[in-house]
């Protein structure tokens, strides 16, 4: 038996107790409760996943007969008010058989969630875990143990998910109620806020029901619901809205209040398959800021400040790309690093800089002069480079012609790229505005020159000590040292990156890549004046970068529930923009509690305020439930408390454990410090075996799916499906759909070079031209990887792409219909060509060979 994760008890024990079990027919029908945490990838599991099965349904304990047990009823009801979620999944499973079996109920949770209850219904009995410390929580499941009483022991450890199972046998003809609980802050991503729900039963559910209630401090501006989410990988596609579930706003009359209801009939069901729907539900929106940078709520006792600054120009930047080359880079990983960094590359403006680093077992530079890359480390002679279009264009050729091999010098490549950092600045090689960030990726652990991780995080943490230059790091594949890297980023007050192994990879890359290429905001402060804010409760209050999209969120409680008459909260902001610094102060009005009573209410409403006062929005009481600011204040106090344990001298991370377990505790969450104990007062414990979930259980195939024009004509098409012109005089085209063709492999993928003009055959190119009348079809350009960007969709032979305003633009690219194309490098049909039929893949920058954005002309082609 592998312990893992839930016993810290005696293996020995627990094994003897088990073999007991299964020696004696009676233990069997009695109820086994087993709670464990499995750690797995998040790529692997969605944020939610309820899984329920049975034993070997030909299988007959004590002459019963054992059925598939039965799921009737699988309810998760999500409640989010000012963007802090709270999510209660309840499920209801029944054994229809004559003898017992065995049901596992499991949710994933998010790494940034907390579990704060669970409990399970048996014979009319609940029975509620409890939140203790890690040693205490041990303790009374040894104690359980030992008095012959079932117990089980959950435990959270840093992973990216967390995968909560309870498993108990369920008697003949009895069912189950499994009640969890989970809460977390929703991250701003892309000016949105999202909320997955991963639905999985496996098998049809007579009464399946998903309502998400949001209660926003202020109007919701927009909400989306996009169809089920059928794949854990990224699609390129467009979303679209789903058809089946209900969206209502304005509810009870109030802007900020919205319902959500996803309820699939068992037609609905039926027609996903014979296991049912499976997918994750998406929940999509934002608020309406109204021009306000900062918004401010006090409500029992706390207070939480939500800053959002919109309408500020993006800060020019300077990137440095770490990029890992070594030999466990090659084959799929290194092709879709180079579609993320053409991607990355092409998107930057000319505001912009850039550096290149590759490493394996060295270390390189890459030089647009030299065209190639230098073995020489920074010396002073180092080129900052801007992003034109001809040096963005060299780099992408550069990074399309790197190869994988050797080891992995993840030290010397980290500090090489803190010392360019430290030349660019201590040279002036850039303009005072721009602001320098490290992107550093690897797949692996350190294999060459120093390989202790301590040391590493020393040796870097040591060269940026005065720099504090932003290190953002991707650990790519289940292979990466993601601890590693991770707290190397932390160090640097910035965030990391886990990229999962899959036909998404890159643009998972992207977008990582895009959450940090608007900065809008530096080295930003907020200081919060006066008596009222007990200051000691103030999460952190200073963040090195503000990016575009999305929100920092800073909490903490008053020094008194009673707010005296016409009191207010002054809170002042600074930093750095690209037009100068940045100053904000503001001052939020509240009223006293004896106006509170008045109007019989149990938040804190404005008074008439003079004009220099910031009043918060009104909204209805019976929205906040009593401990909401509590459990907000204490979740984000939490979160970074522990993430400085991890960095801070031994003294100061015991002070800060400390006051993250006291704070985990009050508000019953699991965390690193906390485990949940469930205790059964009548059974003996048996406990299963860990395991790690697969791919398998969770991995759906992803589809690409485009639209093409109908007849022998072309379209041009931005991105999505409105069709647009890039010049005038340009014709629109009608479009219709065309079925989506999913590919497997590359396919006739042959490219013909004509270096002797007198060669090509113009009697042949006639012949094969009128041959096409026998076949139908379009042939789509992009100019994005993966099927994406500006669009020509051709019905027929183009011999200048010039003309319509396609020329050298083409990047991936699309076949549908019975007939094959070809694309040339020149103009009439000439040069280079390669040869693309409905069975290829063409959406990464390899896929068109030489031909990448170096298409001139077009034309039909027997296959």
């Amino acid at each position: 038996i592998e312990v893992g994760i839930i016993t810290r008890c005696c293996t020995s024990y627990c094994q003897s107790q088990t073999i007991k079990a299964n020696s004696n027919n009676q233990m069997i029908l009695k109820i086994l409760t087993i709670v464990t945490v499995f750690v797995g990838r998040l790529a692997e599991c969605f944020p939610q996943a309820l899984v329920t099965t049975g034993v070997d349904p030909t299988e007959v304990l004590s002459g019963g007969q054992v059925l598939p047990l039965e799921i009737t009823k699988f309810h998760v009801n999500s409640t989010i008010q000012f963007r802090y979620a709270r999510t209660q999944v309840v499920s209801h499973v029944k054994n229809p058989g004559t003898a017992p079996n065995k049901a596992d109920f499991t949710v994933v949770i998010p790494d940034s969630a907390f579990i704060s209850n669970f409990s399970m219904i048996i014979k009319g009995v609940e029975y509620v875990a409890e939140v203790k410390e890690k040693e205490e929580a041990k303790k009374a499941f040894d104690e359980a143990v030992s008095d012959g009483r079932g117990a089980g022991i959950v435990s959270k450890e840093t992973r990216d998910a967390n995968i909560f199972t309870v498993a108990t046998n369920i008697e003949p003809g009895q069912k189950v109620v499994f009640k969890l609980i989970y809460e977390e802050l929703l991250d701003r991503k892309a000016g949105m806020y999202e909320h997955a729900i991963n639905i999985d039963p496996k098998q049809i559910v007579d009464d399946l029901r998903v309502e998400v209630f949001i209660n926003e401090s202020l109007p919701i501006s927009k909400i989306s619901v996009p169809e089920l989410v059928q794949s854990n990988e990224i699609d390129a596609s467009d979303e679209e809205e789903s058809n089946i579930a209900d969206v209502e706003r304005n509810v009870d009359g109030y802007a900020n209040n919205a319902k959500v209801v996803f309820a699939p009939d068992k037609l609905y069901q039926e027609e996903a398959g014979a296991q049912g729907i499976s997918g994750q539900f998406l929940v999509k929106y934002d608020v309406d800021r109204k021009g306000q940078d900062s918004e401010v709520q006090v409500i029992d006792g706390y207070f939480v400040h939500y800053f959002v600054p919109e309408n500020l120009e993006t800060l020019p930047k300077h990137a440095i790309f770490v990029l890992d080359v070594s030999g466990s880079m090659s084959g799929g990983k290194i092709e879709q690093l180079k579609d993320s960094m053409f991607t990355v590359l092409d998107d930057m403006t000319e505001n912009d800089y850039f550096n290149v680093i590759t490493f394996s077992s060295g270390v390189n530079h890459w030089d647009p002069q030299d065209d190639g890359i230098s073995e020489n480390l920074v010396q002073g002679a180092q080129k900052v480079i801007r992003a034109t279009k001809e040096n963005k264009n060299f780099a992408i050729k550069h990074i399309l012609g790197l190869q994988a091999g050797g080891g992995t010098n993840i030290n010397d490549a980290m500090l090489e790229g803190v010392k360019l950092a430290e030349y660019a600045l201590q040279n002036e090689k850039l303009p005072q505005e721009v602001k320098s960030m490290i992107v550093f990726l690897t797949d692996g652990l350190p294999s060459v020159g120093e390989t202790n991780g301590v040391a590493i995080k020393s040796n870097i943490k040591n060269a940026n000590s005065e720099l504090d230059i932003p290190i953002f790091c991707i650990g790519f594949g289940r292979d990466s040292d993601f601890n590693l890297i991770k707290d190397i980023s932390e160090q640097a007050n910035s965030f990391s990156k886990k990229i999962y192994e899959g036909s998404d990879a890159a643009l998972q890359l992207e977008d990582f890549y895009s959450e940090i290429a608007s900065p809008l905001l530096s080295n930003l402060k907020f200081e919060y004046v006066g008596g009222l804010v007990d200051n000691t409760s103030i999460s952190t209050a200073s963040l090195k970068t503000f990016f575009k999209g999305g929100e920092y969120i800073i909490a903490g409680k008053l020094e008194n529930k009673n707010i005296p008459e016409n009191e207010f909260i002054s809170i002042k902001v600074i930093g750095d923009g690209k037009t100068g610094p940045y100053e904000r102060d503001i001052v939020i009005c509240l009223r006293s509690d004896q106006e509170k009573e008045v109007k019989e209410r149990k938040l804190l409403v404005p008074i008439i305020p003079p004009s220099a006062c910031i009043v918060p929005p009104s909204y209805p009481a019976r929205s906040l439930t009593q401990d909401f600011m509590q459990k907000l204040h204490a979740f984000i106090n939490i979160k970074q408390l522990l993430k400085k344990s991890d960095l801070s001298t031994e003294e100061s991370t015991n002070l800060h454990k400390e006051k993250a377990l006291r704070l985990a505790l009050d508000n019953n969450f699991v965390t690193d410090l906390t485990s949940l104990v469930v205790v059964r007062p009548d059974e003996k414990p048996t406990i299963s075996s860990v395991e790690k979930p697969g791919s398998s259980d969770y991995g759906y195939p992803s589809k690409v799916a485009y639209r093409s024009s109908s007849g022998g004509s072309f379209a041009l098409r931005g991105s999505g499906i409105s069709l647009y012109s890039k010049a005038g005089g340009a014709s629109y085209f009608n479009v219709q759909n065309s079925l989506p063709v999913e590919y497997d492999s590359v396919n006739d993928l042959r490219t013909h070079s004509f270096d002797d003009i007198s060669q090509y055959d113009k009697e042949d190119d006639y012949d094969l031209r009128n041959s096409t009348s026998e076949c139908t079809g379009n042939l789509t350009l992009f100019s994005k990887t993966y099927l994406r960007g500006e669009e020509l969709v051709l019905g027929d032979d183009s011999a200048d792409l010039e003309e319509i305003f396609f020329d050298n633009l083409s990047v991936s690219a699309s076949v549908s219909g019975s007939c094959c194309w070809k694309i040339f490098s020149d103009k009439t049909f000439k040069g280079k060509s390669l040869l693309l039929s409905s069975q290829g893949t063409y959406t990464s920058v390899s896929s068109l060979g030489d031909l990448f954005r170096e298409t001139s002309s077009a034309r039909k082609h027997v296959c």
